[in-house]
This record gives C-alpha cells, sequence and structure tokens, in this order.
C-alpha cells in the first residue's frame, strides 16, 4: 500500500481515478434515452431556456426538481446543445465530485495514499457499469454530491470536535438544498444533519448550532419568499410537498403496499438480483457482518471502538435503504442511493472494527474487481429508445415557430426530438390521470396552465405501446372537465399511430 505514497502525489492518484471514470463511461453512453426520467429533465431544460422568466420556469416546469435541471440549463447557456450525451456526461462529473469528497472524507482518519484504496473500488465499478439505471442522467446524480459533501465536512467535525463557521453555514446549506434535487434524499440529509447538531449541542457551540440550522433552512424560505412574491405560495406546497409525499407514501404509483415496502425478503431481492450491481455490494455486505461479528465476539476491542462513527455509519446506510424502499418502486436508478453509505460504512467497518485492515482492502477491490470484469465480458449496446419518426414528422409539420406542446401521457422524448418547450409546468401527465388523491388538482392545473400559457399543440398520446404507465383507459376525452377544454379550443388536425394531434384554434391562441 506504500508503493503509491513513494511514487507518486496522492492527489494526482485521485485525479487520475477521477478521469478514468470519466472515460470509462464516456465509452460506454451514448446519445439516446436510456430512461424515461432523462427525456423529463431535458424537456424542463429547454423549456426554461425558452423562456423569459428562466427562475419562476425552472422552479414550476422542473418536475419538482429544479436543482437537477440546472446543471443542464447552465450548460445551455454555455452554447452546449441539449441532448442525452450531454446529460449523461453532466452525471458523470457529479460522480467525480463524489469521489473526491468521498475520498477526502476517508482522508480525515487514515493517510490519503491509505484512502485511495478505498475509493478505488467505486472508480472501477463506474467506470465499467453500463446498467441503462446507473448511467443515464437522474436525480440521484446531484443528490449524492450534496450528501457526499456534507459527509466530508461532518466527518471533519465528527473527528476535531470543530468546524468554522463558513463550512458550517455549507454543511448546513447542502443538506438544505436536498429537497430540491430529490425528495427521497432528505432522510440521509437528516441523519448527517442530526448527529452534526447533536455534535454541537453537547460541545454547547450555539452559534454553531445556529448556523447550521439556518444554511438548512435558508433554501426552503428562499423559494417559499420567491413563490410569495408572485402570489403562488400554493403550487410550492402542492407541487414539491405534496406531490411528493403522495407518491413516497399511497399506492397511486406503487401496487405495494406501505406495510410489505419494507419486506427483508423483497429488500434483499431488490438490492441483488442484478447482475450489474451483485457482487460489487455483496463484497461490501460481507465486510460489514463481518465486523459486526468482531465487534460482538471480541469485546476487548471495544474500549478502542469508535461508536458515535459506527452509530452514524449504520444510521445513514439505514436511512439509505429506506430511501431505495420507501416509494415501493423498483427502480434501478435508487440504487444509487445505497453506494457512498455503503462504502463508507463498509470503510468503517474495515478500518475500526477489523483486526486486519489490509484484508478487508483486498476483499473489496477483489469483489470490486469481479464486478466489473463481469460487466466488461457482459457488455452488449444499451438499448435506448428513439422517438418515433412518424410522430415526430406529424408534429413538426403542425409545428410553428414559438409553439409549445402538451403531451397527454408520458412519453418526454417527443420536447427534445422536435425542440418545443412544455405548454404546462410538467413534461408527462400521468400525475393528471392515474387514480389518487392528488389526481383531481393535477388535472385542473392542467387545464389551467393550458389557459394561461395556450400551448399551440395538445398531443394524445396516451397508447400502451407509446407512453410509460398509460393505455387507452386514460385518454384525454375520459376526463369530462379536460375534454370540454379541448374540444372548446383545440381542432385534431392529424391522427398517427393512434396518437390524436390537436392545434389550437387560431381564435383562441395567444
Amino acid at each position: 500500500m506504500n508503493f503509491f505514497a513513494k511514487h507518486y502525489q496522492t492527489n494526482w492518484i485521485v485525479f487520475c481515478l477521477i478521469a478514468c471514470l470519466i472515460i470509462g463511461r464516456w465509452l460506454i453512453v451514448s446519445e439516446g434515452e436510456y430512461d424515461e426520467d432523462e427525456s423529463t429533465w431535458i424537456a424542463s431544460a429547454l423549456t426554461v431556456l425558452q423562456s423569459s422568466e428562466k427562475w419562476w420556469t425552472l422552479f414550476n416546469y422542473s418536475d419538482s426538481r429544479p436543482l437537477t435541471v440546472l446543471p443542464l440549463v447552465a450548460a445551455g447557456l454555455l452554447g452546449i446543445q441539449q441532448g442525452y450525451l450531454m446529460a449523461k456526461l453532466i452525471g458523470v462529473f457529479f460522480w467525480a465530485g463524489s469521489l473526491f469528497f468521498l475520498f477526502k472524507a476517508f482522508s480525515v482518519y487514515i493517510k490519503p495514499n491509505k484512502a485511495v484504496w478505498y475509493v478505488l473500488p467505486l472508480a472501477l465499478y463506474f467506470g465499467t457499469t453500463w446498467n441503462p439505471g446507473f448511467v443515464s442522467y437522474n436525480s440521484e446524480h446531484f443528490c449524492i454530491f450534496l450528501l457526499t459533501l456534507g459527509l466530508w465536512l461532518y466527518c471533519k467535525l465528527e473527528k476535531t470536535g470543530h468546524l468554522n463557521a463558513w463550512k458550517t453555514c455549507l454543511l448546513g446549506f447542502s443538506l438544505g438544498l436536498l429537497p430540491f434535487a430529490k425528495f427521497q434524499a432528505i432522510p440521509l440529509g437528516l441523519v448527517t444533519a442530526g448527529f452534526a447538531l447533536g455534535l454541537f449541542i453537547y460541545k454547547k457551540q450555539w452559534r454553531y448550532v445556529a448556523l447550521l440550522t439556518a444554511g438548512g433552512i435558508f433554501p426552503t424560505l428562499l423559494v417559499n419568499i420567491f413563490y410569495f412574491l408572485h402570489n403562488d405560495i400554493n403550487s410550492f406546497w402542492q407541487d414539491y410537498f405534496w406531490n411528493l409525499f403522495f407518491y413516497s407514501y399511497t399506492t397511486t404509483f406503487s401496487k405495494v403496499p406501505l406495510s410489505e415496502r419494507f419486506n427483508l425478503g423483497r429488500g434483499l431481492h431488490f438490492i441483488f438480483y442484478s447482475k450489474h450491481v451483485a457482487l460489487y455490494f455483496l463484497g461490501q455486505f460481507t465486510l460489514i457482518i463481518g465486523g459486526l461479528m468482531s465487534l460482538i465476539m471480541f469485546s476487548r476491542k471495544q474500549a478502542n471502538t469508535p461508536f458515535r462513527l459506527i452509530t452514524f455509519g449504520f444510521l445513514y446506510l439505514l436511512a439509505a435503504i429506506y430511501a431505495v424502499l420507501q416509494s415501493g418502486n423498483m427502480f434501478m436508478h435508487y440504487l444509487l442511493f445505497l453506494v457512498v453509505p455503503l462504502l463508507f460504512l463498509t470503510f468503517v467497518v474495515v478500518e475500526f472494527l477489523s483486526t486486519n485492515p489490509t484484508f478487508g482492502v483486498r476483499w473489496l477491490l477483489l469483489f470490486a474487481g469481479l464486478q466489473s470484469i463481469a460487466n466488461l465480458l457482459s457488455y452488449q449496446h444499451i438499448y435506448h429508445r428513439q422517438p418515433e419518426s412518424s410522430i415526430t414528422e406529424a408534429l413538426k409539420k403542425h409545428q410553428q415557430k414559438g409553439d409549445k406542446l402538451v403531451l397527454w401521457g408520458w412519453a418526454d422524448r417527443f420536447f427534445l426530438s422536435t425542440g418545443m418547450p412544455q405548454g404546462i409546468r410538467t413534461a408527462h401527465t400521468f400525475n393528471a390521470y392515474l387514480p389518487g388523491p392528488h389526481q383531481p388538482y393535477r388535472l385542473q392545473q392542467v387545464i389551467k396552465d393550458m389557459e394561461d400559457n395556450r400551448p399551440a399543440l395538445f398531443v394524445d398520446i396516451a397508447v400502451q405501446h407509446l407512453s410509460s404507465q398509460c393505455d387507452t383507459t386514460y385518454r384525454h376525452y375520459r376526463f369530462p372537465a379536460l375534454k370540454t377544454y379541448i374540444s372548446q379550443h383545440y381542432q385534431l388536425v392529424q391522427t398517427v399511430d393512434s396518437v390524436l394531434i390537436y392545434r389550437r384554434r387560431a381564435s383562441t391562441s395567444m
């Protein structure tokens, strides 16, 4: 383990790992929709970039995750064309940042040249994985970057008992941003914030308690003031809090009852069923279990055991498992929440509970290496869905400069293929047609947005072979209020592949 320290600067090694991760991912991914969510974020970015009120549009037309869309908007403002490959590479850069801050967190407790060996498995794995759920751009990437930044700052506090004022504010602020990147990340943020607050209170550092708290609530307070000044505070609570609450705690979007979502067998199946992650996760879980057995069997080690750090690590991992399982949906990209907490707890167990840390590191590298080899040997071109050309051509046929588009269904890829911005605040409309407690509000919101924005094209794409979570049961004309509005203000101009294309009547256009 001293070879690298003797011949190279550790920071250069870390940067080389980051470069390998980026290059490896660049060689694997290509232009195309790997996951429906990618199109959602790109559609939102296109809408913001074409809006005259960019901040308002960012907060209202980003499916309650403005911080997921913001990096794409920033790229667009720099002149980079919106596209799937661009979005995927932005996600890789967030993972590179996460790797760097995880390395910094490990370096708080051990020498940097040794900490490199703990982040090597992560670089190795993410540089070779081709799982669509892991390589597609999604809201987890920025969340995990924020969480890993917070983890590093917490580790500095835990080890030294002190953070300076600006780092304390940064810790609170980074965790306070999580609700605007992904609601599911909040439990992980609460664990970090709770332990940090506990340390400050224990040491009676009341100034830092205030700074951490202020940093944490500042983003939400600022956004509420922003909505208040626009006289629309209700939209914030409906679109952010209640929308995500109903997604998480009802059976509207997952038929799995709440009582079964945390079933042990179901959880283990979700975590280990994919060939893309099974070996990688297995190596770390076995080390954690071995560390627990060591703690129980060898009581003589307990005097020097950092129980606070171990407790934090376990609760941090439990919060990640909760985030993964809580919605009831087995989307692969949810498993990304496990990556950092699992590796962090593995590090704590190997370094502080193992009698032979070198063996633990080798075990970790072995399973990461086996998983990477399996990934490379099983590599195949990733299927990506392209917008159906006949539908794209039909939309462009009826498209005029400055037109906005409403898609009734979930097929957000057509925003990018046509270049049109959203005519309502969501790229997809499944919230407005799937039965649930929030559906009446969402349907009313669709009609209100269409009246306010008067989009030129309304496209009913609610057919199963084209739209996710949709079939002809949810055609727009099955909802009386929407049917009436469309019949009054729109005219059917073309039907292609069961897709109904309507154009707003000239007398009702803006």
